[in-house]
């Protein structure tokens, strides 16, 4: 996390999975990264993003916070604890879930984290029928942070498992702002758009991202977008009615 490292991350693997109860939706994560270390034995003290809500910080309560819930990692194979810390109140993430891995000289490490969280999402300013707003889901995992390891990422996969089998998908046009976006009450039933470090191919109920030899940006972060159905509001309030 600080500092200059010997340590390339040969590849990574992420699965993310997309599970509904009534309105309320949550993301599975599952994580796998394989690192080696081509330089001397050296400790390496590794964090995983937590882009915790700053509501409420100040001064006197700088954190950390947290979205992530049931945060686990193993090294490995073998179980091993985190510790969540603060980062500098002026950048992203907030926070990080960190541990201390020992590397044998040119040694190679496989590293498992898996969490969940509450899917995100927002109102737009799209319209839907005579109404002035719509609401979107926003499933995400930033790669960007990636890009502190030595050289390139050698491979990297990300796979979205939807609620439901993608009719279509495309990438989101341009680098505007997604909430923003005047047309997503155009999209029917099953359709997506996306963001992120390659284009997306559909398997199914799951959307693919895969990209070989490079150095992530913030550009790279993966969002996949879909229109919350029915004129509602993520908390299930239906604007065509006037009802939850």
């Amino acid at each position: 996390m600080h500092g200059k490292t010997k340590i390339r991350m040969l590849s990574e693997r992420v699965d993310l999975r997309v599970a509904f109860h009534h309105f309320d939706g949550t993301v599975y994560v599952n994580c796998k990264f394989v690192f080696k270390n081509t330089g001397p034995a050296c400790n390496a003290r590794i964090g995983f993003p937590d882009q915790g809500d700053a509501d409420g910080a100040d001064d006197t309560n700088p954190g950390p916070y947290t979205v992530l819930d049931h945060f686990r990692s193993w090294v490995d194979g073998r179980r091993v604890s985190t510790k969540l810390i603060a980062g500098p109140a002026d950048l992203n993430p907030l926070s990080w879930h960190v541990k201390t891995v020992h590397f044998a000289a040119h040694q190679t490490r496989v590293i498992r984290d898996s969490y969940s969280q509450k899917l995100g999402g927002g109102t737009t300013s799209s319209p839907y029928r005579s109404l002035n707003v719509s609401s979107i889901w926003d499933v995400a995992y930033e790669m960007d942070t990636g890009a502190s390891w030595l050289g390139k990422i050698g491979s990297a996969i990300v796979r979205v498992e939807m609620p439901f089998a993608v009719k279509k998908s495309r990438p989101f046009p341009g680098r505007g702002n997604p909430y923003e976006y005047k047309r997503w009450s155009w999209l029917g039933p099953r359709q997506v758009m996306y963001q992120g470090f390659s284009r997306a191919v559909s398997h199914g109920r799951a959307l693919e991202f895969s990209k070989t030899n490079f150095k992530p940006s913030e550009d790279s972060d993966v969002h996949v977008y879909w229109p919350v159905p029915g004129g509602r509001d993520l908390d299930g309030y239906d604007n065509v009615h006037g009802r939850y």
